[in-house]
């Protein structure tokens, strides 16, 4: 039933002139099985706050201003049309990262001669005990040196937070050349629909989230 479910619905949108359809599943089998694909992944970075080994201070940390926000948005820009994956940003997209619903982030800027060079926006959740995860909703950075300031910043907090957690995925300039973690391993990657993070040693979490895509054939 259900797969005769997601033909029709295949159907019915090619029918009307859908050019793409994008999921993301839960699981992968019905999916595949009636045209839709693995597209790409978003990626869950998790990493020890203890074990960030990021020594250099060369940058200024301090918090973003309403001010800053064009700045950032233009900061943003630079980085996502060098890589794959990041969207065209509006205001709305913004707002769901500096102002989520019910969570309370704050901004970070690093900034060099020029004008800033790294940003994060970051939220604290309180885990087991009385240790805390710092979240970060969002992170870019156009020098390592940005993003080690932006890191160390962070890492800063290890005798409130456990880890650090952010979504990139396996080209982050985050990870390659800036970013050492003692042990790090990336989290398999299966296509039998289950892709449940596997911890590394050192403490070091890479697991994906994937997106299908189904094009229409015209």
């Amino acid at each position: 039933a259900a797969t005769r479910l997601m033909v029709a619905c295949a159907r019915e949108m090619h029918a009307s002139g859908v050019p793409i359809s994008v999921l993301y599943p839960a699981k992968q089998t019905l999916y595949r099985r009636v045209g839709w694909e693995i597209a790409g992944a978003r990626w869950e970075i998790s990493v020890s706050a203890r074990d960030l080994d990021v020594a250099a201070r060369e940058l200024q940390v301090r918090r973003v201003t309403p001010e800053d926000m064009p700045a950032i948005h233009a900061l943003y820009r630079g980085i996502a049309c060098l890589h794959t994956g990041p969207v065209e940003r509006t205001d709305l997209l913004w707002r769901r990262i500096v102002d989520p619903y019910k969570r309370e982030v704050r901004g970070f800027l690093a900034a060099g001669p020029d004008g800033p060079e790294a940003y994060a926006f970051v939220h604290v959740l309180r885990a087991d005990g009385m240790k805390q995860e710092i979240q970060v909703t969002d992170l870019g950075a156009t020098t390592p040196r940005g993003a080690r300031a932006l890191l160390r910043f962070l890492a800063d907090h290890d005798s409130l937070a456990d880890r650090i957690v952010w979504h990139g995925n396996p080209a982050d300039p985050v990870l390659g050349g800036v970013l050492r973690v003692p042990g790090w391993e990336r989290a398999p990657h299966e296509t039998t629909g289950r892709h449940e993070p596997q911890i590394a040693r050192g403490g070091g979490v890479m697991a994906p989230r994937l997106l299908f895509l189904f094009p229409f054939p015209f």
